[in-house]
């Protein structure tokens, strides 16, 4: 199969049926899909990485989610054009993450851009890929981030729908170029380092 035949077929699979039911997670505020598959696979003693941590509440239940021996937060805290055009004001949400996450003293504010952030990292189970949404910035940081993940541990993000192609392109590509299985639930989508779409 050609890789743009991979991609098309990738995307039909994709986009039916979950894509379109992100709303009711937040409106319900249940946890994350990629989260609740950790916790089902691989929950002892956790070293993550959040990329876009904005206000701390995601990071807040990962924390609660989530067995966490230490959790990276990698945002620079600066105000930016996202992958749909829209300006993302976050420049004064660090103090509101600070203060929300302050009970926690397993977690590491990282105040850099996610590329910049990556080589001061150690291995890492998980990394939740939520800042800048364009299709550079998100094939970037799973570029620069796979490598740190552990044989059996994920990466992957939020914001898979067609609001934000960038994020969707990004994806599609990394799945075929390294041949790897493409997991997907509401807006949220993932890997397993180690499980190729053709071994399984």
């Amino acid at each position: 199969m050609t890789s743009l035949k991979k991609i098309r077929h990738a995307i039909v699979k994709m986009l039916a049926p979950t894509l379109y039911k992100g709303h009711l997670l937040h409106e319900q505020k249940v946890n994350r899909p990629m989260f609740e598959a950790i916790r089902k696979t691989k929950n002892r003693g956790l070293v993550g990485a959040e990329i876009g941590v904005e206000d701390g509440f995601n990071a807040l239940r990962i924390l609660e989610t989530l067995d966490i021996k230490k959790l990276f937060l990698i945002d620079p805290f600066v105000n930016y054009r996202d992958g749909d055009g829209r300006r993302v004001e976050v420049s004064s949400k660090y103090n509101q993450a600070r203060k929300r996450l302050t009970k926690y003293k397993n977690t590491e504010f990282i105040k850099k851009i996610s590329h910049e952030a990556a080589p001061l990292l150690p291995p890492l189970d998980f990394v939740y890929i939520d800042g800048n949404h364009s299709f550079r910035n998100v094939s970037q940081d799973l570029l620069d981030y796979y490598p740190l993940i552990k044989h059996g541990g994920f990466i992957g993000g939020h914001d898979l729908f067609g609001r934000y192609q960038g994020v969707i392109w990004a994806v599609l590509n990394f799945a075929v170029t390294n041949d790897l299985k493409l997991y997907t639930a509401f807006y949220d989508y993932w890997f397993i380092k180690g499980n190729k779409t053709y071994s399984q």
